[in-house]
C-alpha cells in the first residue's frame, strides 16, 4: 500500500529528513513533542474547567504522534541500509579454488549468486556429474546451497565397484567478494547411506576462490 507523505507531514507538523534522522533522530522526536505540547498548553490557557477527559484524549493523541514518528524513522532507516548495498563487480567469470582445484563459473545478478563446477573430467560430464551452487545475500554475507550429482560406492562385484549416482544438497556460505579472492565456508560430506543416497554425517571446511589465470 503506498504511503501518502504529503497528509503525513501535515499530521506531523515537522517530518525530519533522512539526512537529519540519520544524524539526530532523538532531537527532532524531542523537538516535537515540545513543539505540540506548547501547542496545547497555549489554546488552553486560562482556561480553568479542563478536565481529566480532555487530558486523557490529549495523552492518546501524543502516543500516535510518537508512533507515526517512530515508524517513518524505521522506514527511512531501512531505505537508507538498501541504498547502502553495493553492486558486486567480479574480476573475473572463471573462479579456481584453492583447495580442491575444482573451476567455477561464477556469476552475480543483483542480490543473487550463481556458481558452476566447470572443469569436469570428461567421464564424470558423460556420467550427468554436476555440482551448482545457489546464494543470496544476507546482509554481508552470501548464504545458499549446493546441488550435486556425484558417484558413491554401494559395494564391489567382482573386481568392479557398483556405482550409485546420488543426488545431494548441502549448505554453503559465502563471507567475502574480492577483486582477487572469494571466501567462505562449505558444508562437506563425511558419511552417506550410499543406498538411500542420504548424508548420515557431514562437517564444515573453509574455502578460498581466486580468479583463474
Amino acid at each position: 500500500m503506498a504511503l501518502n507523505t504529503k497528509s503525513l507531514a501535515n499530521e506531523l507538523w515537522l517530518l525530519p529528513t533522512s539526512r537529519s534522522v540519520s544524524r539526530a533522530p532523538q532531537r527532532h522526536i524531542l523537538h516535537y513533542a515540545v513543539k505540540s505540547r506548547k501547542s496545547k498548553i497555549g489554546k488552553n490557557r486560562g482556561n480553568t474547567s479542563l478536565t481529566s477527559a480532555a487530558d486523557d484524549h490529549y495523552k492518546s493523541g501524543m502516543k500516535r504522534h510518537f508512533a507515526i514518528v517512530l515508524t517513518v524513522f524505521a522506514l527511512l532507516t531501512t531505505a537508507a541500509a538498501c541504498r547502502s548495498s553495493k553492486k558486486v563487480e567480479l574480476a573475473a567469470q572463471v573462479w579456481k579454488s584453492e583447495t580442491t582445484g575444482n573451476e567455477y563459473n561464477v556469476r552475480v545478478a543483483d542480490d543473487l549468486l550463481h556458481a558452476e563446477w566447470v572443469n569436469l573430467p570428461a567421464d564424470m560430464l558423460r556420467q550427468g556429474v554436476y555440482l551448482r551452487t545457489e546464494c543470496h545475500r544476507m546482509g554481508s554475507k552470501w548464504v545458499g546451497v549446493s546441488d550435486s550429482r556425484l558417484p558413491c560406492s554401494v559395494g564391489v562385484a567382482g573386481d568392479q565397484r557398483v556405482i550409485r549416482w546420488c543426488e545431494l544438497r548441502t549448505r554453503i556460505e559465502i563471507d567475502s567478494i574480492a577483486d582477487d579472492r572469494i571466501t567462505g565456508q562449505a558444508e562437506t560430506v563425511k558419511r552417506v547411506d550410499c543406498q538411500e543416497c542420504k548424508v548420515l554425517e557431514s562437517g564444515w571446511a573453509s574455502f578460498v576462490w581466486t580468479p583463474k589465470r
